[in-house]
């Protein structure tokens, strides 16, 4: 998400894109008013955006307090599409649920009656 995204190009990209960061001036506000927040606040809009962008992997800044980013957070471990396979104090890590995370979800998954919800 926004917040770790300039962290994750540090240390991920090319070998894996992000989908944003926190750099702004980057970004249009259409993406941000159009695709961004809908896609959290949305299911059906997250749903083709995933369609879209083939989305595999999620990490998300746990303290992130936008309405949308609370919404996205609690829909995902909602989500049966969409194992929980690590979190910290910082973040959750989700992975798509296909043959090519099979291995790493069987052995990583976390229980979902982990995480709480409070609203």
């Amino acid at each position: 998400n926004y917040d770790i995204g300039g962290y994750l190009i540090f240390y991920l990209y090319p070998r894996i894109k992000v989908f944003v960061d926190n750099r702004p001036e980057v970004y249009t506000i259409s993406f941000f008013r159009d695709k961004y927040i809908p896609m959290q606040e949305n299911n059906d809009v997250w749903k083709k955006m995933d369609g879209q962008y083939g989305f595999n992997m999620i990490i998300f800044y746990r303290h992130d307090l936008t309405p949308w980013g609370q919404n996205f957070l609690v829909s995902r471990i909602q989500d049966s599409q969409w194992a929980p396979v690590f979190v910290d104090m910082f973040c959750i890590i989700f992975l798509k649920r296909n043959e090519q995370n099979h291995s790493v979800i069987e052995r990583f998954e976390l229980p979902r009656n982990m995480f709480a919800v409070t609203r």
